[in-house]
C-alpha cells in the first residue's frame, strides 16, 4: 500500500520504487527523470490554489498511460513552492532558496547516475529560475537538464493568453468535477509583502474567464488532455534520442 503524494502513474512514479530498485535501475542513460515544478497561485480562475499542479500531474498520468515504453520514463513528486513574494501565492521563497532548492532536486537525480532530467515547469512564474538552474546542473554535474513548459503545451494560466487560459480552467473544472466560482478577483495587496520588496509579476488586471459550465469542461478537456499528453510523448522521444554529452 503506497501513500499518494499527488496524482500520479504508479509504474513511472519515483517514490513507488525502492532504492535498490533505482540502485540497479537497467538503463539509467536512456531514462528520463521528470520533475514537476509547481507553484500556488489564485490564477482567477475560480479554483483552488493548487491548479497548477492538478494540471501538470494529471497531464503526466494521463501521457504515462499512453506511453509505449513506460520503463522509460521516472517521475519525481512535485516540486512545490512559489518564487519571491507576491500576495497572491502561497508558500512564497526567495529566489536565492528558490534556486538552491531546484538544485538540491537536480543534484539527488546526478548522484543517483541519472543523466537526463526534465523540468515540466506549470507556472509562468517559475521559467526564467527554472531555465538558469537547467544550466548550472549542467555544467555543476554533467547531465542534461530540458524544460517543457505548460505553455509549450497550449495551456496557459497567464492572464494574458486568454486561449491557454481558458484550456487550464477548462481542465480544472473536470479534474475537480466542480463548476468555477465566479468571483470578483481581489486587487494585490502589495502591502503584505517586506518593506522594500516588488512583486516578481504582478498584472493590472485577473480577469476570470467567460462562466464555464461542468458540461462544457467535460465535453472538452479529454481532447485537450490528449492533444498535451501526446505532444509532451513527442517531446520526451526527442530528449530521449537526444546524443549525450560529451
Amino acid at each position: 500500500m503506497f501513500t499518494d503524494l499527488c496524482i500520479h502513474d504508479s509504474p513511472t512514479f519515483w517514490p513507488h520504487r525502492s532504492w535498490q530498485e533505482l540502485e540497479k535501475w537497467p538503463d539509467k542513460a536512456g531514462t528520463l527523470v521528470l520533475c514537476p515544478v509547481t507553484g500556488h497561485t489564485d490564477w482567477g480562475l475560480g479554483h483552488p490554489m493548487d491548479a497548477e499542479e492538478l494540471i501538470i500531474t494529471t497531464l503526466l498520468r494521463h501521457a504515462a498511460e499512453i506511453l509505449p515504453d513506460k520503463g522509460k520514463w521516472l517521475t519525481l513528486p512535485p516540486c512545490r513552492f512559489a518564487a519571491g513574494p507576491h500576495a497572491r501565492t502561497s508558500f512564497p521563497m526567495p529566489l536565492e532558496l528558490t534556486f538552491s532548492h531546484l538544485r538540491a532536486w537536480g543534484k539527488s537525480v546526478a548522484e543517483s547516475g541519472f543523466r537526463k532530467l526534465v523540468f515540466v515547469n506549470a507556472s509562468p512564474f517559475h521559467e526564467d529560475i527554472v531555465d538558469a538552474v537547467g544550466r548550472d546542473l549542467r555544467v555543476e554535474f554533467g547531465i542534461q537538464v530540458f524544460i517543457i513548459n505548460l505553455n509549450g503545451l497550449g495551456i496557459n494560466l497567464h492572464p494574458d493568453y486568454p486561449e491557454g487560459r481558458l484550456r487550464a480552467q477548462t481542465l480544472v473544472t473536470a479534474i475537480l468535477q466542480q463548476a468555477p466560482v465566479n468571483e470578483p478577483i481581489a486587487p494585490s495587496n502589495k502591502a503584505a509583502l517586506p518593506v522594500g520588496v516588488e512583486a516578481p509579476w504582478d498584472p493590472p488586471e485577473w480577469n476570470m474567464p467567460e462562466p464555464l459550465s461542468l458540461a462544457e469542461a467535460n465535453a472538452t478537456a479529454p481532447e485537450i488532455f490528449g492533444k498535451a499528453a501526446d505532444h509532451f510523448i513527442r517531446l520526451t522521444t526527442e530528449i530521449l534520442n537526444h546524443p549525450p554529452l560529451p
